[in-house]
């Protein structure tokens, strides 16, 4: 197993370090510009949001349907590399499909523009450096850290434990330890897909063996298992190769055998001579014979009979020629029994005289009913009788009429043997073949077994590394998972006790939330987060996202989120603004929202946030304005001064004219500046917002906007709008609004518009005195 480890430990940390690159310039990158057109809600006309690259807070607010989360997708696309989003968005806009998005970061040494057009792919354009495809260590690095949160994204993963898990597990440095699980899941991957071919190889030669009728072979395969030893591939590998039994034995039903009738025929004319030579021949020949010749081997008186005595008769000649006959008659039947007896043997010869055990055997398997054997037996019965002399011809084509027909019944069953025999040698050579197969599977797969097996011990303690190393690097995270989520949720009695990643280390994640109501603890559940209400949902992923994205080995300096005050009340979008104050000492904090709260409670709590404004310009198709809403007095100043010194205003405009106008916009940038101010200390005297809606209402004209704002500078003791000098500004900025415009020069038009600018330059200095 150590050899193994090694191995894998090596090979996976080498990829590691093939994905992460080289460290570089640990210098953090910021956003420096963004543009975008031509992407979702965004048309033709660019949209460009400079940014300072630097830490700090920038609010970009709108109202809904103006295209901030568009803008904020447009980010996440080329910062990821255009990797897949986790929810749905038409890419593409209806008035102009041509895209182009450029976000330009800096690290202070390097500037860079990740851009993108139509086709969606992005560019690594650096001034100096030929243009690339993003490397793999950003991809990386933006899949580890997440430095974009859209709204989308807020709630979604929070609902299933294992999104949750993944996204939590996701920002932690374990990627030696993953790729090292991997690498040993690999190995025992193929030394299972191993173990299943031998096994199938193994199955297949036994049943071969089975099926060839071989049980040595078949108990020595069986015995030997799926993976034998060495000693036992020899036994087997030589059993395999010896020749069936069966293929070196004779087929046992002998071949069909053919009677010549031309032989039998003879066989039967001989038989009819022999009866007719035998018909010659008297019963007591042989007597006869006998007597005769010893008669005539005597000397007797001549002419006298020896046998009656009678004279006169030459006895001799007779007994002679009747002796000679008789010799000729029994030599002739002598001879044709001798024919008789080779022709018959001609015939007889043709049919096997006795039945061999094998011979047997054939037949009863063959013929299940018996009748062969039986006729067989009749048969042999049948020629003992057939004796020359004794047979008739008609015995005989008996005989030979019942051999042809037991020759012609013997034939299917003949040829039946012989091909089960040749099946047999078929399966003999078959079954060599796939023995030897599973022995070359053996040879080949063993070794991916072994390794395979040891991989199965080995993982056991690689996933106990995991879960011990994951717990390691997780546990200060859960710690800013429970710190934030009491940051966001102090005026409630709703604790996160506990977070941690629980389940296996590949798919079956899961994550650990204990919770406790007022310091008694919850049920745990599935689905510990269906008791939240919607902006406690929210808030618990924002508790879980920012300590993943804020990890110090980040090279992002930034944090894109978009509307992460959606379904929060004013306390919680206090809370959320204290917690970006403290994380924006650390990061560059880009932040789309849909109202100016998060602004106000920033600027309330002290700290400078730029603040940018997107609206849609009626009558343009998909056409979105930028304008800089931290100084929201000075942008109305700007206006009118565009306003009163084009062609048009100095051509046509009257006196009357360009005072009520001047009178108007600059009391209306007097009291943007005011109401701003006025929500900023407000909040910083911590009044709620019911409170300071009715006071501004109650306040009135421009002057009691200032007497509101003065009123809770003096409750948190700092510097009032010193109004000396200006009495005769705000008096007629006052009666302006209600048509009673004075009348007016250019130079005091122009004072009008310097002492408004020097008031809200009084004013905004007042939230910068905390």
């Amino acid at each position: 197993m150590g050899e193994l480890l090694v191995e894998l430990s090596e090979a996976a940390h080498k990829d590691s370090e093939a994905d992460h690159g080289s460290n570089g310039d640990s210098t953090p990158w910021f956003i420096q510009n963004i543009e975008v057109s031509g992407h979702a809600g965004i048309g033709e006309t660019a949209v460009n949001i400079p940014v300072l690259p630097k830490r700090g807070v920038l609010i970009v607010s709108a109202r809904n349907g103006v295209g901030k989360t568009s803008i904020a997708d447009a980010v996440r696309h080329v910062m990821s590399n255009g990797a897949r989003r986790g929810y749905e968005i038409a890419e593409t806009n209806l008035h102009f499909p041509s895209r182009r998005i450029v976000v330009t970061i800096s690290n202070g040494k390097d500037v860079v523009d990740l851009a993108c057009s139509g086709d969606g792919r992005v560019e690594w354009r650096q001034v100096g450096v030929v243009n690339s495809t993003v490397n793999e260590k950003w991809n990386k690095a933006y899949q580890l850290y997440r430095p974009v949160l859209l709204y989308p994204e807020i709630s979604p993963f929070i609902e299933r434990p294992e999104d949750l898990h993944d996204f939590l597990k996701g920002g932690l440095p374990l990627d030696v330890l993953e790729e090292l699980q991997k690498r040993v899941d690999d190995v025992r991957a193929q030394g299972r897909d191993a173990k299943r071919e031998i096994e199938a190889a193994y199955s297949t030669a036994l049943a071969a063996a089975a099926a060839v009728q071989d049980s040595t072979l078949y108990e020595c395969i069986e015995t030997a298992r799926a993976i034998p030893e060495p000693e036992a591939i020899a036994t087997v590998r030589a059993l395999s190769e010896r020749p069936s039994e069966l293929a070196t034995r004779a087929v046992p039903i002998p071949p069909k055998w053919e009677i010549d009738l031309e032989i039998v025929e003879q066989c039967c004319s001989l038989m009819g001579r022999l009866r007719v030579a035998q018909a010659k021949i008297p019963d007591t020949a042989e007597s006869l014979h006998s007597a005769l010749s010893h008669l005539l081997s005597k000397k007797h008186p001549e002419g006298i009979c020896p046998i009656c005595g009678s004279e006169g008769v030459e006895w001799s000649d007779t007994a002679r020629a009747r002796l000679n006959a008789l010799d000729s008659d029994l030599a002739e039947y002598r001879k044709i029994k001798l024919l008789v007896a080779s022709s018959m043997s001609k015939v007889l010869d043709v049919v096997p005289t006795r039945l061999s055990p094998d011979f047997e055997r054939a037949f009863e398997k063959a013929d299940q009913s018996g009748q062969l054997l039986k006729a067989w037996e009749h048969l042999a019965r049948s020629r003992s009788n057939l004796t020359v002399g004794q047979v008739t011809e008609a015995e005989l084509r008996s005989w030979v009429s019942e051999a042809t027909a037991l020759a012609d019944g013997l034939e299917p069953y003949r040829r039946k043997v012989q091909e089960s025999r040749d099946q047999s040698v078929v399966r003999r050579s078959e079954a060599t073949k796939k023995i030897e197969s599973w022995l070359d599977a053996v040879d080949r797969r063993a070794g991916a077994v072994k390794r395979g097996e040891t991989a199965d011990r080995l993982d056991k303690q690689v996933v106990k590394w995991t879960k011990t190393t994951r717990d390691e690097l997780f546990r200060p995270i859960a710690e800013s998972v429970q710190d934030i989520w009491s940051r966001l949720s102090i005026d409630t009695d709703l604790a996160v006790t506990d977070v941690a990643l629980a389940g296996g280390t590949r798919r079956a994640g899961k994550v650990s939330i204990g919770l406790s109501m007022g310091g008694i603890s919850i049920p745990s559940t599935d689905r510990p987060t269906n008791i939240l209400s919607t902006g406690q949902r929210n808030s618990l992923t924002l508790a879980t996202y920012f300590p993943r994205a804020m990890q110090p080995d980040s090279p992002f300096g930034f944090l894109v989120l978009d509307d992460p005050v959606h379904s929060f009340d004013f306390g919680r979008v206090q809370y959320l603004a204290s917690l970006l104050a403290d994380l924006s000492d650390g990061r560059q904090i880009i932040v789309f929202t849909h109202d100016d709260r998060l602004w106000h409670e920033l600027r309330a709590l002290g700290i400078w946030a730029e603040h940018i404004r997107l609206d849609r310009v009626l009558g343009e198709d998909s056409v979105v304005r930028v304008s800089d809403a931290t100084a929201p007095g000075l942008r109305h100043l700007d206006d009118l001064l565009e306003t009163i010194n084009s062609p048009t205003a100095r051509d046509l405009a009257t006196k009357e004219a360009l005072s009520s106008l001047v009178l108007a916009m600059c009391r209306q940038a007097l009291d943007a500046e005011v109401w701003t101010q006025v929500e900023i200390l407000a909040r910083r005297a911590r009044v709620d917002q019911r409170t300071v809606d009715q006071r501004r209402e109650h306040a009135g004209d421009s002057r009691g906007q200032l007497n509101l704002l003065n009123s809770y500078a003096d409750q948190l003791g700092i510097s009032p709008v010193d109004l000396t000098g200006f009495e005769r500004t705000i008096n007629a900025l006052n009666s302006g609004a209600h048509g009673n415009a004075e009348k007016s020069n250019n130079w005091q038009r122009r004072e009008w518009i310097k002492q408004t600018r020097e008031l809200i330059a009084m004013v905004r200095k007042m939230s910068e005195q905390f």
